[in-house]
């Protein structure tokens, strides 16, 4: 398997799962699955589903925008796959969003899925500032990673050409993080394990108020 097939692989299944409720099985495509409207307003303050939620919500687009970044898919390809599976609600919100990133009203993916974030978490009444709003961006730049490698693995590298490459490519300082990265990546079996795997650093990246950045080429 290539990186390229690997990685849009990886993606359309979040753009799939990732639309549900994360303690659910997925529901069924109504006109509202995968948008906001699809998940239920809490009464309070949101809290920790509200919070996987929004980064299921954010990661899809996240996913999407990164590959159109790297031209494995062309912008075309990323409207053809929401419009097949998502409910026409999401697909509008969607659309807006990968157009907002085709013209350049969100430069980068990790803009946009931050963006998308603080959307999300303000309409699901997570307690959310203005801060927030780069350290979500910042958490996504961090996926950027675990996302490579992930990608290289699927193309047949072993854990060891990749640390190789990685090490020779960054600082001695960001030695630890890069391995316990690549350890991490190659320790799941499954696209659902990697997803979940993905969702914990986002999470605990949020709790901790930031990342530190780590280059792939």
């Amino acid at each position: 398997m290539h990186i390229r097939s690997g990685l849009f692989f990886l993606a359309i299944t979040f753009v799939v799962v990732g639309c549900s409720t994360p303690t659910t099985a997925p529901q069924p495509k109504t006109s509202s699955f995968g948008s906001l409207a699809s998940y239920p307003v809490p009464k309070g303050e949101g809290s920790g589903p509200e919070l996987e939620y929004c980064f299921s919500y954010s990661k899809r687009m996240w996913e999407l925008t990164s590959l159109v970044r790297e031209k494995q898919i062309s912008l075309q390809k990323a409207q053809e796959v929401t419009r097949a599976s998502l409910g026409s609600q999401a697909i509008e919100e969607d659309l807006a969003d990968l157009g907002s990133f085709a013209t350049g009203s969100s430069v980068t993916p990790e803009q946009m899925a931050g963006e998308r974030f603080i959307r999300c978490s303000k309409t699901l009444r997570l307690p959310v500032e203005a801060r927030h709003l780069t350290i979500a961006q910042s958490c996504f730049g961090l996926l950027r990673l675990p996302r490579y490698v992930y990608g290289l693995k699927a193309g047949g590298q072993t854990a060891a050409q990749v640390k190789t490459a990685l090490l020779a490519a960054n600082p001695p300082a960001a030695a630890k993080l890069i391995g316990s990265t690549i350890d991490d990546v190659y320790a799941t079996p499954s696209v659902d394990g990697f997803n979940a795997l993905n969702r914990t650093v986002f999470l605990s990246c949020i709790a901790a108020g930031g990342s530190p950045s780590v280059g792939q080429r």
